[in-house]
């Protein structure tokens, strides 16, 4: 059966976690009680729409209403094709209680067993398809069922952006053990279809300090494998490299990544980024750092990322061999010269790095360049502070 679910720009408020994450504080409740939500659902013979404003609470069963802020309402409907329409809406009542207004094609009915009825069987529906209270509702599943049963309530929403919302509220849970947190992970590649999404839980994730553990930090990019778009997979891979600190099996995990991404732009700048972040002294990040720049097709991003290697302070010989092992690897004679001129002389000093430099501009095509690129080598040999030259 196929369902459209139609959203307001203010129903897009709460998948992104606006109204959603009420119950994280009182401040936090305070301050998102002033948002509403609309949801209509269409699938064949049924219409069910949903509108909320204020802070919602439900009882720990899902099939009726705890509480509503002041100011605040629920509104449920659900209309079946050729047959009846069913509304209830929820407003605070006295004492701090809810008062129901029940009414069946229109008419104003006593919220008898049958609306009873009714309400247990749409209302958890409705809070699983909405996200309508997830944070609170995440809590209570995982006092009463565990990991395991978050992970199985999650498994019915339709909703990527509802999933993501569960998902997120889930792992902000510090009871989560690595096992656990790898498992939402692995399951979260699988099950939330939208990139966008996916790559919003991811980023969110980056930052855990359990990522350096290994059955986390697999799960964790084997779901960034699961991102079909490049400029979503880099913008994690970014997030990853701005963490204060990280290990050599973590560096090596990112640059193996970003080796799988498609478009050079992408890849270029994950890569210059990890260029400034990460020193490429530890041999498995130097390997993992050069293969994934051997990946790059363009020439001028190939360029751009060696470049970026050559200006950091710390230019070991193996990093300055490798440079210059991967420039041969570059189409463009222009791009090539560039990136040799970017040596620092000092390093041309070195007979093993002198060595690379000379392999690498004689691959040069042009008669120009690279005569521009061996006569900065031989001034340097003689003692004569060489002219960089612009490529």
């Amino acid at each position: 059966m196929s369902t459209l679910t139609l959203r307001t720009t203010l129903a897009a408020l709460l998948a992104t976690g606006l109204l959603t994450a009420l119950a994280a504080s009182p401040a936090a409740a305070q301050s998102h009680e002033s948002h509403e939500m609309h949801s209509r659902t269409m699938d064949g013979h049924r219409t069910l729409e949903v509108r909320a404003r204020g802070k919602v609470e439900f009882t720990d069963d899902d099939r009726d209403v705890r509480r509503i802020s002041p100011g605040g309402h629920l509104v449920i409907e659900e209309h079946l094709r050729g047959s009846s329409a069913r509304r209830v809406e929820f407003t605070p009542g006295p004492d701090g209680g809810v008062r129901r207004v029940y009414r069946v094609n229109g008419e104003t009915r006593g919220f008898d067993p049958g609306a009873r009825l009714w309400l247990a069987r749409i209302l958890p529906e409705t809070v699983r398809e909405t996200g309508v209270g997830a944070r609170e509702r995440v809590a209570r599943i995982l006092a009463r069922e565990g990991v395991p049963g978050v992970l199985e309530e999650i498994s019915r929403i339709r909703s990527d952006g509802v999933q993501r919302v569960y998902f997120a509220a889930l792992l902000d849970h510090s009871s989560l053990r690595p096992d656990d947190v790898a498992r939402v992970l692995r399951q979260a590649g699988r099950q939330i279809g939208s990139d966008g999404d996916r790559a919003s839980l991811l980023r969110r994730a980056a930052l855990r300090g359990d990522l350096e553990n290994d059955a986390v930090r697999r799960a964790f990019f084997d779901a960034v494998g699961t991102i079909g778009s490049d400029g979503d997979r880099a913008s994690v891979l970014r997030r990853v490299l701005e963490r204060e600190r990280a290990s050599e099996a973590l560096r090596t995990a990112l640059l193996r990544s970003a080796a799988e991404i498609g478009s050079d732009g992408d890849k270029s700048s994950v890569l210059v980024q990890a260029a400034r972040r990460y020193p490429l002294s530890a041999s498995a990040t130097r390997a993992a750092f050069f293969e994934s720049v051997g990946t790059i097709g363009s020439d001028g991003d190939h360029a751009r990322v060696l470049k970026e290697v050559l200006r950091g302070g710390a230019l070991t010989r193996e990093v300055a061999v490798a440079v210059l092992r991967s420039a041969r690897g570059i189409g463009s004679d222009g791009d090539k010269t560039a990136v040799l001129l970017h040596l620092p002389v000092d390093r041309l000093r070195d007979r093993v790095v002198a060595d690379a430099y000379r392999d690498t501009a004689e691959s040069i095509g042009s008669d120009g360049n690279r005569a521009r690129a061996l006569s900065f080598l031989s001034r340097t040999a003689r003692g004569v502070a060489p002219r960089r030259q612009r490529i």
